[in-house]
Formats: C-alpha cells, structure tokens, sequence
C-alpha cells in the first residue's frame, strides 16, 4: 500500500463535528461571515438602485384546433384533439421575427429609445466592452471573410431593434390548456399593455394571410398541374381513335365488334346445343317405346299433347263401352261387333297419331343439328379473325388504360382546384384573443425582495463556505478521537501555546525551563502527563532512554524535552538530558553557549563523555552539549551511527535512570531514526495548525520497526479558545505564588 493510500485509509475514519465543534467554529470565524454577508447584502442593495422597474403586460389567446371547412358541419364541431408539439409551435411563432417586425412597423417603434437604447447594467457592460471585442476580432482576422465578417457585425442595424424587442417578448402555454399567455415587458405600463395586444392581433393575423398565402399558392400549382393534365388527356385519347381508325376497329359500349359477335354466337352455339339435345332425347324416347309394342295407352302418357289427349279418351271410351258388351253380349252379337270396331278405330287412330309425333320429333333433331353445325362453322371462322386482330387489341387496351388513368388524375386535380378556390377566400384563424392586456400596476421586475434576501442568503452561505474551507485547510478543533484515528497512536496530552519572547532566537530559556519557574501552570500539567505516559510504559523501574522528536524543525520538541528531563530531575531521579541535535541549533546555544567539551568531542577525541556533562546543583539535571563552537567533517548521522557513540549511550544507560534524547525533526535527516533504534521510548511531538498531518503521518512511517516504540502523540502550541471540550485546559486552583526566585544556572 502507496503512502498516499495510508492516509486516506488514515483521515476517512474521523467521525462527524459535533454541535459544540460547529458553535465554535460560528463563534471564531464570526468576523468572516458577518463580513460576507454585509458586503455581499449592501452590494444587492446597491444593484437594485441601479435597475429600472418594468412592467409586464399579458394577452391571452386561444388555439383552435378544430377544422374550419365550413363545407363539412361535422368537421366544424368535432371533438378537440390534444396537441401539445402543436401548441409548442404556436409559441415559437410568436417569438418569430416576423411577428415582431410587423408589430414594430404598426406601432412605430423602430425609434423607441427603450429598443435602440436599452439600459441595464448587463447592457452597460456589453456596450462598454463590445468595441474592444470587435477591435481584437478585426486585428486577430486569418482573411477578408473573416474580416468583413468582423466588420459587419460592429455596425448596428435593425436586427438589434427586433433582437431587444423579442428579448421583452414572453409567450408561454397555460398549464395543458388550448391558451397561450402572451406578455411584454416596457417600463411604461400603458405601452407594455398597447404592445401585448398588438403582439396578440398581429399573431391572428398573421395565421390568416399564411393560410391565405398558402392556399394561392396551392391553386396556382394545381392550376398548373391542370392545365399539363389537360393535354396529357388530349393526346392519349387521340392516340385511341387514331389506332382505331388505322386498324379499322370499332367497338360498341367499350367492347370490340368482333369480340361481341364471337360471344353472341357462343350464346347462340350453347342454346343450340342444348335445343338439339332436347330434341334428340325426345325423339330417342319416344321411337323407343313405340318399338318396344307397349300398352298404346301408355304410350299415350308419354306424348303429350291436344290431339293424344283427345284421342285417348276417345281410346278409352271405345274400350269402356267394348267391355260392357262383352258382359251383356256374346262375341256375335251386334251390339259387341260394333263396340270391337269402335275400340279398333280409336286404337288405329292413335297409333297413327303417334308415329306422326314420332316422325316430328325425328325432323326436329335433324334440324337442330344441322343448326349447330351451322352456328359451330360460323364461330370458328369468327375466332379465327378475332385471333388475327389480337395484337391491335392488346396495343388499342393499353392505349384506353393510359387515356383512363389521364382521364381519372385530370377529373381529381380539377375537382381540387376547384375546392381551393373556393376556400382561398374562406379561411379562419386557428386562434382568437379571449383576454386583451391591461395597464399593469405593479412592476414584475426588478425583484427587490428576492434580490435582497438573495445577497443576504448568499453573503451568509459564501461566509459559512469560506469558514469552512479555512477550518479545513487550517484545522482548528483538538479532539482526542481525532488525534488518535489519524495517527493510530496514543494522545498523551495537549499543550497551549506559550508566548515567545524572542521571536527572532525561536525558543527562550524561560520557555525551556517553564516549569521549574513556574510548576502551576496549564504547561506543567502537561508536562506531568507526559511523563505518566512514560512510566506507564516502564517496567520494572528500569533505566528509559527517551527520544523527543518530531516531524519537521520548530515544533517546540526542544522546550517539552528540557521541561520532560527538568521534571524528572526535580522529583529526584537521576536524569541526563543530551543534545543530539549535533548542527548546532539545538539546546547547547541557550543552555551553555560557551561549552568547551560535548559529545561531539568525545566521540571525535575518543574521550569518556562523562568528561562533557555538566550537573546543575539546584535541581540535579545533567546535561550532555551535542557540539561546541567547533566543527568537523564527520556528519551527525555518522558520529551517532558509529559504535564508539551507541557504546558511550549504553554506559550513561547504566549511570542514569533517566535519558532524555532531544533529537533532531525526522523529515529532514536520519539522525532521530538512528536514535531511535537505541531509545526504549518515543515522545512525538506535532504542532497544532502547522504541520500538514499527511507530513507527520509519513514521518512515523519512516521510524520503520522503532515505531512500536513511540509512546504517544503530544499535541503542542494550540490556541486556548481552540481546545476541544474533551481536552480541558482549564487549571486547577493554584496555590498561592511562590516568591520570586532567582533562575538558577547550570554549573559544572
């Protein structure tokens, strides 16, 4: 894992600010969120005196979408349809130039000084800053187009006028209604109110020229689709009778002669047939039965007819009355020979009938056969021309289908045309004004309530934002949770910042010896906690080599470290406090600046650094300088890395119960990571509000292994009224001051 993700991994864990965080970050950034939302309240107020009120006046008028064909009554009161692209396109049209330019032409406003002139502070701007824009269009032109095009657009003409009259102009549809709501906006309400209903009366007007202009045009294109139909019909009904003529065809009722002629004897051909059939049936039938030496009476029923009828009653009367004789009579008598010749007769007579029949119904089929002979003859020879002519017949129905189709488009077109013109005079708006606009009374703008709270609301919002942004780039609040989660180390204390009395010389010797000069304060607390941390951390009383360290230079390590060591001195342990920060810009220069041997010396000369500690009487401290006024060759990172130093810093570990290490910051070199692998604790010490966390965070890192070594975290130099309620910095009743002492020195 990068170092980068570390520390995000580090800060996304630190919880919500509390409300008593957020009052105090109200309470301390006050001054910069009065300060916005004054300036930026006073600068709404001052823009509202530059803005001319305006009023709005507004027509309403009312799309009709029902059909206006007066020649259809159900096409005037059909049912609305909903259309709202429609509608949409409706209020586009008003904001169309067209109307606009009309509505300047009738009322004149081609001079009005509010259209040429327009005032406002966007305006003013533009106006200002337009000149200069063009003069860098013109000097930055690649060619003559792009030059006239850069000159052209410099020059004002009517455009502007119609461009300020439609940026005025409001068209806006009410709700899903059929109503379009047009409004006007002029600081003279009686114009705004006179310009709205011109707007709305040139829209109506407008709808009906279009349609007007719309329906000449479409009966000059049919007029002259007309007028090209005509001779196409024209000359495609010539070609037929031209064809006909040099092909010697006629038809009668859109059919040809000959064609007629051959269906005709079809006709005549089938009646034939079926009359032949008939007859020979009949006459099949009757031969028939007349061979077969039937019942004459039966026979009799067969052939029907006035003369069979009459003779078989009669036929029937001679056999009745021959029967009767037969039962009164013998076969001699005279009564029954005339019955039997009767009965003769009438039977001789009927026969003789029927053969007759017979012999017609014979002469009858022959004659209908010879008939569709005759009719099959003719109708062959019929075809046989008919099939002679079929190529002119097929050409001339081309020629009648093409002279149809012509026909049919010039009877649509002209039967169109003829509506047009009726309609060309007939038409009706789709719209009418339902409301005429009225003198407002009340500008709509500019909105000064809305604008001041606007710049109050916005001043007061910018200041919270800048205050939080300067309490996220400048933390500001101390909280332990906080501390801990960033660092995944222990708080051991906070400490507040101390007043430096010589900024120019960093730190001062009072601040390095605070707390043996004054043992009561908020400091000294601190200090005392610190070393809680430690000794809780100790076991078995056993001798503690303690580095005090921190990230970058000036973190106040130096003064927590002389105070740590003063503090175990004065409780009687047996302390030793060394200056390792071998540059020279550590604690040698304010605690003995005159030092003739340091640990410096000692490892250089190969001397006991027991030779260059010094004992201060007063509270038993020892001190070991790191360098004296003079300089080597050899890097600290090398003396201290060398075994005669780890070997000298093992000897003192067993004369001294206590070792504090004042060791330089970790970031800049290597000498505190040396250290630290020969201390048994590190205290690190991070400024509040000055060194980014990201920096500390690395600088842990870079202890490596030692860094189970470190004790806590000792948060230095924070603001008083900047501590967080879960770190109180509030002192215990002091006991009554102490007489001043004299400072005491470090002796030899």
């Amino acid at each position: 894992m990068s170092s980068e993700d570390e520390d995000k991994e580090d800060t996304g864990g630190a919880g919500l600010p509390s409300l008593t965080d957020i009052a105090r970050l109200l309470g301390k950034r006050k001054l910069i969120i009065g300060f916005c939302t004054a300036l930026c309240g006073l600068s709404s107020l001052g823009f509202l005196s530059l803005l001319t009120p305006q009023f709005q006046a507004s027509a309403t008028v009312f799309i009709d979408p029902r059909d206006k064909n007066v020649s259809d009554m159900k096409q005037v009161t059909s049912d609305l349809i909903a259309n709202t692209p429609a509608i949409e396109s409706e209020t586009e049209i008003i904001h169309s130039t067209s109307v606009a330019g009309r509505v300047i032409d009738d009322l004149r406003l081609n001079d009005d000084t509010e259209l040429t002139k327009p005032d406002g502070m966007l305006v003013k701007i533009k106006a200002l800053i337009k000149p200069w824009i063009a003069k860098a269009e013109i000097a930055h032109a690649q060619s003559l187009s792009e030059l006239i095009e850069a000159t052209a657009e410099s020059k004002p003409g009517t455009d502007s006028t119609v461009e300020a009259f439609l940026g005025r102009v409001s068209a806006e549809r009410v709700r899903e209604t059929f109503l379009i709501q047009i409004g006007f906006k002029s600081r003279d309400p009686v114009k705004a109110a006179r310009v709205a209903n011109a707007i709305a009366e040139a829209y109506v007007h407008t709808q009906v020229e279009t349609k007007m202009h719309a329906a000449e045009q479409a009966t000059v294109w049919i007029d002259r689709q007309i007028g090209d139909l005509r001779d196409k019909v024209f000359a495609a009904e010539k070609s037929v009778a031209d064809f006909k003529a040099a092909n010697d065809l006629f038809d009668s009722e859109s059919f040809q002669l000959d064609e007629r002629e051959v269906a005709r004897q079809m006709e005549q051909l089938t009646l034939a047939r079926n009359n032949t059939a008939a007859t020979r049936a009949k006459f099949e039938q009757a031969k028939q039965l007349l061979d077969s030496q039937s019942d004459i009476g039966t026979l009799g029923d067969v052939l029907r007819s006035t003369a069979i009828v009459a003779l078989k009653e009669q036929y029937t009367d001679s056999l009745r009355q021959q029967a009767a004789a037969a039962s009164k009579y013998g076969p001699l008598h005279p009564n029954m020979l005339k019955a039997n010749a009767q009965a003769a007769s009438s039977t001789a007579q009927l026969r003789a009938e029927i053969e007759r029949i017979v012999t017609n119904f014979k002469s009858e089929a022959e004659t209908a056969a010879h008939s569709q002979a005759e009719l099959e003859a003719n109708l062959a020879k019929s075809k046989t021309a008919m099939s002679s002519n079929s190529g002119q017949t097929v050409r001339l129905r081309e020629l009648q289908r093409e002279a149809t189709a012509a026909r049919e488009v010039y009877e649509g077109f002209l039967k169109r045309g003829q509506e047009t013109k009726q309609q060309q005079d007939m038409q009706a708006p789709d719209a009418r004004i339902v409301n005429r606009a009225i003198t407002p009374t009340i500008p709509v703008s500019p909105k000064k309530t809305m604008i001041v709270l606007g710049g109050f609301g916005g001043g007061l919002g910018l200041g919270l934002i800048l205050a939080v942004l300067i309490e996220f780039l400048f933390p500001s609040f101390v909280r332990t949770t906080e501390i801990e989660k960033s660092f995944k180390l222990r708080h051991m204390t906070t400490i507040a910042r101390m007043d430096e009395h010589d900024p120019a010389m960093g730190v001062t010797l009072p601040q390095l010896r605070h707390i043996l000069v004054q043992p009561h304060t908020v400091f000294s607390e601190s200090i005392r906690a610190i070393r809680v941390g430690i000794e809780r951390l100790r076991k078995d009383r056993q001798p503690q080599i303690v580095l005090v360290t921190s990230a970058v230079p000036f973190e106040g390590k130096s003064v927590i470290a002389s105070n740590l060591a003063l503090h175990y001195a004065l409780s009687g342990v047996r302390t030793l406090l060394i200056d390792c920060d071998l540059t020279g810009a550590g604690l040698t220069p304010r605690l003995m600046p005159k030092a003739r041997t340091s640990l410096y010396d000692c490892v250089m000369r190969r001397l006991p650094v027991q030779n260059a500690i010094v004992r201060e009487a007063s509270t038993g401290l020892h001190f070991l300088p790191g360098i004296g006024e003079q300089r080597g060759s050899v890097t600290p990172a090398e003396l201290l890395a060398s075994p005669v130093t780890q070997g000298a810093l093992k000897r003192l570990n067993r004369e001294f119960e206590m070792i504090v290490l004042d060791g330089r910051a970790l970031l800049p070199s290597v000498d505190s990571r040396i250290l630290a692998e020969m201390s048994h604790q590190i205290v690190f010490v991070h400024k509040w509000g000055g060194t980014p966390q990201a920096s500390a965070r690395q600088a842990l890192r870079a202890l490596g292994h030692s860094l189970t070594k470190v004790t806590g975290v000792v948060l230095n130099q924070v603001e008083e009224d900047q501590l967080s309620s879960d770190t109180p910095m509030t002192p215990a009743p002091a006991p009554p001051a102490p007489k001043t002492r004299r400072e005491p020195r470090l002796a030899a």
